[in-house]
């Protein structure tokens, strides 16, 4: 295993005139490795990298001229050959719900905020893009025993980064079913890759990448064989078991700002509420001395431009405040109506974000004191807007119209007059075309009804109305389908139409 030599004679070394450098000729042969190394190195072997002089361990990024052009690179890993390195890397696995680096342009005019960083988020991390390894050359045991060795190795030598976020790399692409593993071998390895990547957060917290790398694992845990459409039940109840929600909004609190990763931990415990909602709303609160809810928020607030941690924020906060008076007061003294309303300002051509954050705030207005929280924010008119766009969307516009219906009461209640506000043709319009495409839900059209009947207290919203075509004929439709919620205040809107 010694070093290969070189052999020359003195004749190779030659000055030119112009005092240039020497140079050195060689033949290939002249390099010769010993033949009893092997392509592959065994776990025994790679204990005794440490040992070997620091030029083969590989250079830094930032040794490397390369990098002037920008790129970041890792510590490049010991390699037999230039085809098979050590630890060969993999591709960077599918993101769920990729959004393109998560930028959309934000465009909030009537509500600002200050965030925690003034990069974007598509600028706020470096992901880590290891190079390419076929599918079929992954093996899950080895790459558990790789895990194995960065969680108990105390070495320190430069590779060992790299070789711990490969072996990473190699275990996302396996749960993502990228490669050849079948259900059973991923089954059967399931408890141990949990606790080695757990070790590997304890080991490496103050590790943005690697602990990023470790949160990517967790939420591929979580991902069904269709691809990420769905969430594997059993497997987000073993990640339960160990208390991942904990490990993960400790880690969101101690990297705020780095958006990778909290798209990685918001995915993640998005796929845990889903699969079994009451207990992970439980954990999810309770993590870290209850700092669950406002650590969702906070990434909110961090980057509003990001779309995976907006429409994942506003599903979380929708499923927390679902009949629970508690947890609405803590998204409330958290300031989530106003992280809400800016997503829902910011992606208004999204319709995932604007059905979970008209949901959220549906809840929310269930409370007098948010509903009118909600009200001095400026939502009459997000919410105004959020149904006249997306009216086609029942689920939206049945969301948009049970949390007008609640502002409306809240205004009522504290005795602001609805004459007061006024409404265009685009909003009063989209309030019909509910009445004309969703007469089958009987909760719906009765809202509709209420507020386009404290709208009517306004002359101008009146003239607004009487432009609108058929307008009295789904009224009329409506109150008689649904007499005993709609019919005394569709005849009081005719009445002030005629």
């Amino acid at each position: 295993k010694s070093l290969p030599s070189i052999k020359f004679d003195r004749a190779d070394f030659k000055l030119g005139d112009s005092k240039s450098l020497p140079s050195i000729k060689f033949e290939e042969e002249d390099f010769k490795l010993s033949d009893s190394r092997s392509d592959t190195l065994s776990i025994d072997q790679l204990l005794s990298v440490s040992e070997m002089d620091d030029d083969l361990k590989g250079c830094s990024s930032k040794e490397d001229p390369a990098n002037k052009a920008g790129d970041t690179m890792m510590p490049l890993p010991i390699t037999t050959s230039r085809s098979s390195p050590l630890f060969p890397p993999v591709n960077s696995v599918r993101d769920l719900g990729n959004d393109e680096k998560g930028t959309i342009p934000c465009d909030s005019s009537n509500r600002s905020i200050q965030t925690a960083t003034s990069k974007d988020c598509d600028k706020s991390d470096e992901e880590y893009q290891p190079t390419t390894v076929a599918p079929q050359d992954i093996n899950i045991k080895n790459v558990i025993e790789f895990l194995e060795y960065c969680t108990s190795s105390e070495t320190s030598h430069e590779c060992a980064e790299t070789t711990t976020m490969n072996a990473l790399s190699q275990l996302i692409q396996i749960y993502l079913y990228e490669t050849d593993a079948t259900d059973e071998d991923m089954a059967e390895h399931m408890h141990a890759a949990l606790e080695k990547v757990l070790s590997l957060i304890d080991k490496n917290h103050n590790n943005v990448p690697i602990v990023t790398l470790c949160v990517r694992a967790l939420m591929a845990f979580t991902v069904s064989t269709d691809g990420g459409k769905n969430v594997n039940i059993e497997a987000c109840n073993l990640v339960i078991v160990y208390e991942v929600v904990d490990y993960v909004v400790k880690a969101m609190n101690a990297n705020p700002n780095s958006c990778e990763l909290l798209r990685y931990s918001m995915k993640l415990l998005r796929n845990i509420d889903i699969a079994s909602p009451d207990t992970a709303n439980t954990k999810i609160v309770q993590a870290c001395d209850f700092s669950g809810i406002s650590r969702i928020i906070g990434s909110m607030y961090a980057h509003p431009q990001c779309k995976i941690i907006q429409d994942d924020g506003c599903a979380l906060l929708l499923s927390l405040c679902n009949d629970d008076v508690s947890n609405r007061r803590m998204v409330d003294e958290s300031f989530g109506v106003t992280a809400i309303l800016i997503a829902l300002d910011t992606f208004r051509s999204n319709e995932s974000v604007q059905e979970h954050a008209c949901g959220a705030l549906q809840s929310l207005s269930k409370q007098e004191n948010i509903s009118e929280g909600i009200l001095s924010n400026g939502g009459l008119k997000s919410l105004f807007v959020s149904l006249s766009e997306h009216v086609q969307c029942q689920s939206i516009a049945r969301q948009a119209c049970l949390t007008l219906y609640n502002l409306f009461l809240a205004k009522d209640r504290i005795g602001e007059k609805s004459e007061e506000t006024k409404i265009d043709d685009v909003h009063i319009g989209a309030m019909f075309v509910v009445l004309e495409r969703y007469m089958e839900s009987e909760d719906v059209i009765s809202c509709v009804c209420y507020v386009l009947r404290q709208l009517a207290e306004s002359e101008f919203n009146v003239e607004v109305m009487r432009r609108q075509q058929n307008a009295a004929m789904l009224l009329g439709r409506a109150a008689e389908t649904y007499p005993a919620s709609c019919k005394d205040l569709t005849d009081n809107i005719v009445e002030l139409l005629i």
